[in-house]
């Protein structure tokens, strides 16, 4: 099975809106991917503790 790697806010997570899969997490194939996201999810939430899990 393919590694996954999502980003998860304290108080927050991201769900897809997408039709194909509405309401699943968010993932990323890489860990430098979901990272990135995570730290421009900082500048936008800057009180939010942002971490990426390998799930």
């Amino acid at each position: 099975m393919d590694k996954k790697f999502v980003v998860r806010g304290k108080t927050m997570k991201f769900t897809s809106t997408s039709p194909d899969n509405h309401g699943e997490e968010v993932s990323y194939k890489t860990y430098d991917e979901a990272k990135r996201v995570s730290e421009e999810l900082k500048t936008v939430f800057p009180f939010e503790e942002f971490k990426v899990e390998e799930v």
